[in-house]
């Protein structure tokens, strides 16, 4: 009798350290999925205040404060360095296979050097692995653009989503995604903090498109709903897995 006492307390114990432990993971992912959206929201009203101010007139650095300056539109005076460029693979537009044109533009009147999102080509439908013509421009313009922490990689949207950097793929100029060390490093240049995207049509035959924001707060809202209803039903079934083992040992 004794015994069975001691084995049905214990059950009692390791239910309810199930129940607890079930009950935090779940409430503490619910909690992540809150502070994302309440991240990502503070991002979006970042974005929306940028959007309103005038165009930056940077001409002293390619090092800035990116939190501050992020979003901005910015005007740059230069030109643009003709063999510091690349394609970057496995973009669309408009649902059309096509690469994005990166290159380096040096700034006046200092002469430091941004990367620069010129636009899209189009591939060829008939020969999709066929590298587009590249368009040159090598007289001094005036381009507008947004500055960004980083270019999008594959599958995200405008580079609004600021992860850590991931790898490169690279053959010769067509690369998979964007670093800008090591962009620096192979054409020799100073590492920029921050890049642009080129807005401004420059009658050079790219296509560009005003970048497609993605805050995604609904999407953590709702995930984290799913991990507060899931920690509501672990801690009803566990109350009620504990009642009818204390009931039991009550009859007995």
């Amino acid at each position: 009798m004794q015994n069975n006492t001691k084995k049905k307390i214990f059950r009692v114990i390791v239910l309810l350290l199930i129940v607890l432990l079930g009950a935090f993971l779940t409430f503490s992912l619910g909690q992540w999925q809150t502070r994302r959206a309440h991240e990502k929201q503070a991002l979006e009203a970042q974005r929306q205040r940028a959007q309103t101010n005038e165009p930056l007139m940077l001409a002293t650095s390619s090092i800035a404060d990116v939190q501050s300056i992020q979003f901005r539109r910015v005007q740059l005076t230069g030109h643009f360095l003709p063999d510091a460029w690349i394609f970057l693979d496995n973009r669309q537009h408009q649902g059309r296979p096509a690469v994005s044109v990166v290159q380096a533009f040096e700034v006046y009147p200092h002469g430091f050097v941004i990367p620069i999102d010129r636009g899209f080509l189009l591939r060829n439908p008939s020969r999709p692995r066929e590298i587009p013509v590249f368009p040159e421009i090598s007289q001094t313009v005036t381009i507008e653009g947004v500055v960004l922490e980083r270019f999008a990689r594959t599958a995200e949207l405008s580079g609004y989503m600021l992860a850590a950097p991931s790898n490169v793929h690279v053959e010769g100029r067509l690369w998979s995604n964007f670093d800008a060390q090591y962009f620096a490093k192979v054409y020799k240049q100073t590492e920029a903090n921050f890049v642009v995207m080129q807005l401004s049509d420059l009658g050079d035959g790219l296509l560009r498109q005003e970048p497609q924001w993605s805050s995604e707060v609904g999407k953590h809202r709702g995930y984290a709903f799913q991990w507060y209803g899931l920690t509501l039903v672990l801690l009803v079934l566990g109350f009620l897995l504990l009642w009818r083992e204390v009931r039991g040992k009550e009859r007995n």
